[in-house]
């Protein structure tokens, strides 16, 4: 009441008259099917709307699983690429003269699978922008720096520590690009098993980190005690990744890490490796050549001499670059396995919302078909309702009350049309009109009946009057021939009211008659 007083009366007639204008316009059926409408409109909405969303999303699930899948071989050429050119360009630092030749077509290899991955990268961009794209251009700035590593390694201007690091830790995005798309990967399950498949690829880079300061330090003859820790390091990373995957890997992919274990290259590669842990470190002009048993030839005491070597390094690369192949393979068959996944889910999400959403269409169209029929079905009786009523008003009421008017007797209980509709809202709107009949026909009754008994009583009176005039008159003409004196006569007529005189009769005198 407040807000309607301080609003100026323009709007409030503004207000009410659109109200009006709408009473006017907007008729029932309109509005029994504007209600039906909205309802079915809103159901139509969420159901196409999220059977869209889940289409989408499995579209997109499914793209991504592609897209995924076919990052993987050119994810493991970078991988072996760079792991080869990383131990050759150590091995040129250390000294090696056969690691100068074979070191361009490594580089050569490397850039080929290095532009394979950056493409790869910027379609993922591109797919999930928001989930990986701040962290995949974070790589971008390393890779651009390989070029100038490559010249300060062929001036021999690096430390091969350096380069060692800078090697492991772009081989080291690999799996941090592994991690992210297991982040961002459209379903929980899928995300799951990509980071499972994580393992063995880093399994396989510790693999080669450690064998690769192995092979530099036998081959430069030096290994330092920190050089030895940094490789103990690597060899207990590649253990407890191998030893984590078996407790989380299954069914085939569980097989597959097993016989890498069983293998006799894992065999000869766990030996070497333990072999170089346990003669310890190596300084400087105590190396060894190669001997009968292990492929070293010894020129030193045997008070000096290390402990002797289970295999020749050239073998042992060799091994070790198999077992790293195997669990390469391993980690490419994983993430396989969950693209797989990905898309079979994709799938049957996109087949189970197509059929959810047609549901819903189905369901809509059924539920909006049923609200017509039942809005007309309403509608129908309504009108029929009118009729009747109308009928009632303009028709048989109007005859009613003409027979009343004619006097004729009327039965209330049989003349009274009685309208049923049921016993909902609109036949008790039914009933109220036959109350309101019924109250109107006995009230014309009862008045009609009053106005007959009024005529009754006026008839009684004025037949009564008559009588009484009737008698008067009797008397008169008796007492005017009894009246023998003409002035006797004479004098009523003089007083007889000028309305009631009547000539008098002409008599002839008494005497005349005698």
């Amino acid at each position: 009441m407040a807000v309607r007083r301080h609003l100026p009366e323009v709007l409030v007639r503004a207000f009410r008259s659109g109200a009006d204008a709408t009473r006017g316009r907007l008729g029932i059926r309109a509005r029994l099917l504007s209600i039906v409408l909205i309802t079915s409109v809103t159901l139509v909405v969420v159901g196409v709307g999220a059977a869209g969303y889940l289409v989408k999303s499995s579209v997109m699930a499914t793209i991504w699983a592609n897209l995924i899948s076919g990052t993987t071989t050119p994810v493991i050429s970078m991988v072996q690429t760079f792991e080869e050119e990383r131990r050759l360009s150590l091995l040129y630092l250390a000294g090696d003269p056969s690691a100068a030749g074979s070191l361009a077509d490594a580089r050569k290899r490397s850039d080929i699978a290095l532009a394979a991955v950056i493409a790869k990268g910027e379609a993922a961009q591109r797919l999930n922008p928001d989930g990986s794209a701040a962290e995949l251009e974070t790589f971008r700035p390393l890779y651009n720096r390989v070029p100038g590593v490559r010249t300060a390694i062929d001036s021999r201007a690096m430390p091969h520590t350096e380069a060692f690091e800078f090697f492991s830790t772009v081989i080291g995005t690999i799996p941090k690009a592994s991690m992210v798309a297991a982040r961002v990967a459209p379903d929980a399950k899928l995300g799951i098993a990509l980071g499972y498949g994580v393992e063995p690829l880093r399994a396989a880079e510790a693999l080669s980190q450690a064998d690769t300061l192995g092979a530099v330090a036998l081959t430069r003859g030096e290994l330092t005690t920190e050089e030895l820790l940094e490789f103990t390091r690597y060899t207990g990373e590649v253990r407890s990744q191998v030893a984590y995957s078996a407790t989380v890997l299954t069914g085939s992919r569980l097989a597959q890490l097993r016989a890498i274990t069983d293998s006799p290259d894992w065999q000869q590669v766990t030996a070497m490796q333990d072999a170089i842990i346990l003669r310890g470190p190596v300084p400087a002009g105590d190396a060894t050549a190669e001997t009968s048993d292990s492929g070293y030839d010894s020129e030193q005491s045997t008070e000096t001499e290390p402990a002797p070597l289970p295999m020749t390094v050239p073998a042992w690369q060799d091994a070790s670059v198999r077992v790293s192949a195997a669990l390469l393979s391993l980690w490419e068959n994983q993430s396989r396995d969950a693209h797989a996944i990905a898309r079979s889910e994709g799938t049957d999400t996109a087949g189970i919302s197509l059929i959810g959403g047609i549901a819903v269409l189905i369901v809509t169209a059924v539920a909006l078909l049923a609200a017509l029929i039942g809005a007309n079905r309403f509608i129908a009786r309504m009108r029929r309702l009118r009729d009747d009523t109308l009928e009632l008003a303009d028709v048989r009421l109007p005859d009613l009350m003409r027979r009343l008017d004619d006097g004729a007797e009327i039965d209330t209980a049989a003349e009274v049309a009685h309208l049923d509709f049921g016993t909902d809202e609109l036949g008790e709107v039914a009933d109220a009109f036959n109350r309101a009949q019924v109250a109107a026909v006995s009230a014309a009754v009862a008045e009609s009946k009053t106005r007959a008994g009024f005529r009754t009583v006026f008839l009684n009176i004025a037949h009564r009057n008559q009588l009484a005039v009737h008698r008067q008159l009797a008397l008169l003409d008796k007492a005017e021939r009894q009246e023998e004196n003409a002035d006797q006569l004479e004098a009523p007529l003089r007083t007889r009211p000028s309305g009631h005189s009547r000539p008098p009769a002409r008599r002839e005198p008494h005497r005349a008659r005698r």
